[in-house]
């Protein structure tokens, strides 16, 4: 058995999709949602994360990158609903956008410690201008930055789908060539959303 991703009933695999003039060979995030205290559909919940993208990251996205659709997979895995909602949306911040490899990284924070405690979201759409000549992000824009995404956040929150961090569970070989099981995890809440204050970089965003 390999690595699975655990996504139980009543959770949600969200996908955002990107395209655009920066993106040769497109770019996504993801992230997981909790939907078990609704009853909204996979198309309801895509647009939930549209709306609070519009409302809170638009504006810190170039021109130059598209938020295009967001799939969204209900759990189980193997026989839950899912739906591609398209999106369309476009950044409107300033700048021209840095190289395709160059992204915002944006961790996301629960209250579990180690590795399997907070995830990564690698954010397309940076602007040139916002990462200083050593790779951080400037103060300001950083500060900016982690109340927009932060009230991304609080807007699924109001939305009724709350994210969480997904788990992997299954079986692995580690480095001393033992085999190791990881059992099913159920998803964690995801209390917080952290911009790191240097950038990252994602080589097969740009190889072709």
């Amino acid at each position: 058995m390999t690595m699975k991703l655990y996504v139980p009933e009543g959770f949600a695999h969200c996908s955002l999709e990107f395209s655009g003039a920066a993106l040769p060979t497109a770019a996504a995030i993801t992230f997981g949602v909790d939907h078990s205290e609704s009853s909204l559909t996979p198309q309801q919940v895509g647009a939930s994360i549209s709306a609070a993208w519009t409302t809170n990251i638009k504006s810190t996205i170039t021109p130059d990158v598209t938020l295009a659709t967001v799939h969204v997979k209900f759990g189980p895995m193997d026989d839950g609903p899912f739906v591609d909602v398209a999106a369309g949306i476009t950044g409107t911040g300033t700048g021209a956008n840095d190289a395709p490899v160059v992204a915002l990284l944006v961790r996301k924070n629960t209250t579990i410690g180690g590795k399997r405690g907070h995830g990564r979201m690698f954010v397309p759409g940076l602007a040139s201008t916002v990462a200083t000549i050593n790779g951080s992000v400037s103060g300001s824009d950083l500060s900016n930055r982690n109340t927009a995404w932060n009230a991304f956040l609080t807007d699924l929150d109001n939305g009724n789908t709350p994210m969480v961090l997904l788990h992997n569970y299954g079986t692995y070989v580690n480095k001393k060539g033992e085999e190791v099981t990881v059992p099913p995890r159920e998803p964690s809440p995801v209390t917080s959303l952290s911009v790191q204050n240097m950038v990252a970089t994602q080589r097969r965003r740009q190889r072709r």
